[in-house]
């Protein structure tokens, strides 16, 4: 395997049904890079971004989702950690093309602001990975119920 490995991360967020709701990334891309490799695995973890989300009274319990836009290549995975004040981080989570829970048990029934939480995201890769040096996806983050 030739590295670095590149993964470039765009951030997009999706207001869904829920109107009175609204997050927003501090940083609409990400590069992370593998640089080494240890027995043919490595990673790389981003923590310098940032989201607020809120949604006004009377929304009931919320959650925090987040997919991606592609699978990623077999033998790597990106995982996503959302920090939260507001309600239950589900801590690292394997993102897929499928919306996992981020963030859950959101008491929005009076309102809610969580303000410059941390976006955690660690992308890796095992032996064995023929992904290709650089990967392009996209995470779209979701307030629902």
């Amino acid at each position: 395997m030739k590295w670095p490995f590149f993964l470039f991360l765009s951030s997009s967020m999706s207001y869904g049904a829920l109107p009175s709701t609204s997050i927003n990334v501090s940083q609409g891309a990400i590069r992370l890079a593998i640089t080494s490799l240890n027995s043919g695995s490595g990673s790389a973890t981003n923590n310098s971004s940032t989201y607020t989300a809120s949604a006004t009274a009377g929304m009931g319990i919320l959650k925090i989702t987040g997919q991606i836009d592609q699978m990623m290549p077999a033998q790597s995975t990106l995982l996503a950690t959302l920090a939260t004040q507001s309600g239950i981080s589900t801590g690292p989570t394997f993102l897929s093309t499928t919306a996992k829970n981020l963030v859950t048990t959101i008491n929005a029934f009076t309102g809610f602001t969580d303000v410059n939480q941390t976006i955690n995201l660690t992308f890796s890769i095992s032996s064995g990975y023929a992904g290709g040096s650089s990967l392009t996806r996209t995470v779209t983050y979701t307030i629902t119920n």
